[in-house]
């Protein structure tokens, strides 16, 4: 039990680190994800002290690694950028994370039984994974708008549709040459691109989630009520 927990305390150290590196380099950005990431961790121990909610040690550690992942690496040093498809991994594993947390939900509090509890659970566990994905994206978006972040990423788009340009009910654009963004500071030129500033990354980073959840939650009901294999 002490090895297992030493793992979590290692969390604990680097998370602590990373404020301290916000701290030296005097960025409030740093500091403020690696605040955030602190009251995340601090939420899951009072959980399960206050509310006697036991996480499987498999689980809570995915957890753990997940959050690690997703700000201290994805954010503060810029995983999302460097390292190709870390932003879908991660929301791929953040639907298993949350799904599972439903099963567990509707297992622990639910106590009917019927020949529907398998659709009941599945819708459970499944509406409640896309609501906690639904609700991250507000806080990329809140971050992005006010902390002046950039956690719903950019995209460069080679063609789009759009009814504005011209007037036209479908105005299909496939022959961007450049685009011109004009700055205080000067113009950047995007070559044979258009920029999307988090529309595609907000859709995708959901349909990842969405797709692990369903998958998780038909699985995992079925086991639990249909196997009664699931602890």
């Amino acid at each position: 039990m002490l090895k297992k927990e030493l793992l979590f305390y290692v969390f604990w150290f680097l998370i602590i680190v990373s404020l301290l590196y916000g701290v030296v380099l005097f960025d409030f950005r740093i500091m403020f994800i690696s605040s955030f990431t602190i009251v995340l961790f601090l939420v899951l121990y009072i959980l399960e002290k206050i509310k006697n909610f036991r996480i499987v040690f498999g689980l809570k550690l995915l957890i753990y690694l997940f959050l690690f992942c997703s700000l201290i690496l994805g954010e503060v040093f810029n995983f999302y950028t460097n390292v190709y498809y870390w932003d879908i991994l991660l929301h791929l594993i953040g639907g298993v994370i949350t799904s599972y947390l439903g099963l567990l939900l509707f297992k622990k509090y639910v106590n009917f039984v019927n020949k529907y509890i398998f659709i009941f659970c599945f819708l459970f566990s499944f509406c409640f994974s896309i609501t906690l994905g639904v609700m991250w994206e507000f806080v990329e978006y809140s971050f992005d708008k006010y902390l002046g972040c950039d956690m719903q990423k950019d995209t460069y788009l080679t063609h789009f549709s759009t009814v504005n340009l011209d007037n036209s009910d479908i105005y299909y654009i496939d022959d961007i040459v450049k685009t011109e963004i004009y700055t205080k500071n000067g113009v950047i030129l995007l070559d044979k691109a258009y920029l999307d500033v988090g529309l595609v990354d907000t859709i995708s980073d959901l349909f990842a989630g969405v797709c692990s959840a369903f998958v998780v939650s038909m699985v995992g009901s079925y086991l639990l009520f249909l196997k009664k294999g699931l602890n």
